[in-house]
């Protein structure tokens, strides 16, 4: 897929070309904050997007005065600066129009990595564990409770125990909270359109799947978890019409309901029994060791469940399996079969993204570079050099089901330890 690049161009006089100003004359700077504000509203309207958000940075008066209209078509992929989490800024990449800009600064990304991004929000932590929502384009913020209050007894523990087991660990350096974001919060997953009066969140979390959630006037996380779904493990949440589907390694799905004093939840779509024979003959008992499972949900309320190989299980007596797909797609739709049905490649002309952000489906319309139904992903994995550094590559790829092809869209590396979230984003100014 082709990259455009969008870049401003700032040009500075050489000292021998500026103006000779003679003694004795002092000059003043203007001040451009007196300018009248329709004049820099009409300004900016004139502005491609990237330097609209230049002008809206210069002062909190150009900020308000400056228009920011979505121009740019979304999805846009966010990707942090190369500094990570040392940076305030970072670069948008919007996939309708393939073109990149960068957007600075943003001061509350400083220190924090993206666990989470739903309609214009981004989901925000830092290296002590605080934890908030984010709006990078209007700035607004919304803090929820740290995730030291996470209902879990030993994960800290198992960051030592982790550290101690991987020979990269810079031990000096080494902080167990870090570590406990980097590698034990999934994802975290929100309502839409928050505000600090009205908002609910839940994340994925732990070495074995757990859910908590957290609501406005609550100064803690809760365990998620209803009778039916104690000893459930899950590997996917979503958002959707005001309700939380979770997917459990079983593929299994509940709405979880969280707008009352107390969640309930509703068996949505069954568990995949051991008849099930779509994979290649790797049946449900290996399903979880075998496919990283992603949830979504379409508008006419069918859910999808995006399958993405990842290794191959070792079975008793060296029994050797057909190599499976490397992507596969199963159909669901709760209102007239709860039931998983088989494989498909039809997505109905739409485009599913995934990643830690709420996956969604967009219409292959508003995507003219993508031509039939496809999957954006985005993955993540250890390259190991000969000195001894570890690289965190991120990329992030295409799937066209039809053809079962795939092809990349973009690629970056950071240090192993100090992890930089790429996620998709779909702008707004509420």
């Amino acid at each position: 897929m082709e990259k455009a690049n969008i870049s401003s161009t700032v040009t500075s006089r050489s000292r021998e070309e500026e103006p000779q100003v003679e003694e004795g004359i002092t000059t003043e700077r203007p001040d451009w904050t007196l300018l009248p504000l329709d004049l820099i509203t009409k300004i900016s309207e004139e502005l491609p997007i990237p330097h609209r958000l230049c002008l809206r940075a210069t002062c909190t008066t150009w900020y308000h005065a400056a228009v920011l209209d979505m121009d740019v078509p979304s999805p846009w992929l966010l990707i942090p600066d190369h500094e990570s989490e040392q940076s305030d800024s970072c670069t948008f990449a919007s996939l309708p129009t393939g073109l990149f800009f960068t957007y600075s600064p943003i001061p509350e990304l400083r220190g924090t990595r993206c666990v989470g991004s739903h309609a214009g929000w981004l989901a925000i932590a830092n290296v002590h564990l605080d934890v908030s929502l984010l709006n990078p384009l209007t700035r607004s913020q919304i803090y929820l409770p740290s995730f030291t209050t996470l209902p879990t007894d030993d994960l800290m523990l198992e960051c030592d125990v982790w550290s101690m087991d991987n020979p990269a660990t810079d031990v000096p350096a080494y902080n167990p909270f870090k570590a406990f974001r980097d590698r034990f919060i999934g994802k975290v997953v929100f309502s839409s359109n928050p505000t600090i009066h009205n908002h609910v969140a839940v994340t994925l979390y732990g070495a074995y799947g757990d859910l908590a959630y957290t609501k406005a006037g609550k100064d803690a996380w809760l365990l998620l978890k209803e009778p039916s779904t104690k000893d459930h493990q899950y590997e996917d949440v979503m958002y959707h019409d005001d309700k939380f589907y979770c997917l459990s390694n079983e593929c299994e799905v509940e709405a979880f309901d969280l707008s009352g004093d107390c969640p309930t939840a509703a068996l949505v779509v069954e568990r995949l029994t051991f008849s099930v024979t779509y994979f290649h003959d790797i049946r449900g008992s290996n399903l979880s060791c075998t496919y990283k499972k992603y949830l979504a949900r379409s508008s006419t309320g069918e859910l999808f469940m995006f399958l993405r190989y990842i290794n191959q299980p070792v079975l008793p007596n060296e029994m050797e399996l057909r190599r499976p797909k490397k992507f596969m797609v199963l159909r669901a739709n709760p209102e007239t079969n709860p039931c998983w049905a088989a494989a498909t490649n039809d997505l109905g002309s739409m485009s599913l993204f995934i990643g830690t952000n709420n996956s969604m489906l967009v219409s292959n319309e508003n995507l003219p570079i993508v031509h039939g139904d496809g999957i954006f992903f985005i993955e993540s994995y250890t390259v190991a050099f000969g000195n001894g550094i570890e690289l965190l590559t991120s990329d992030v790829g295409w799937f066209n089901l039809k053809e079962e092809c795939s092809d990349n869209y973009y690629a970056s590396s950071c240090p192993q330890f100090d992890l930089a979230s790429v996620i998709w984003f779909t702008p707004s100014l509420q």
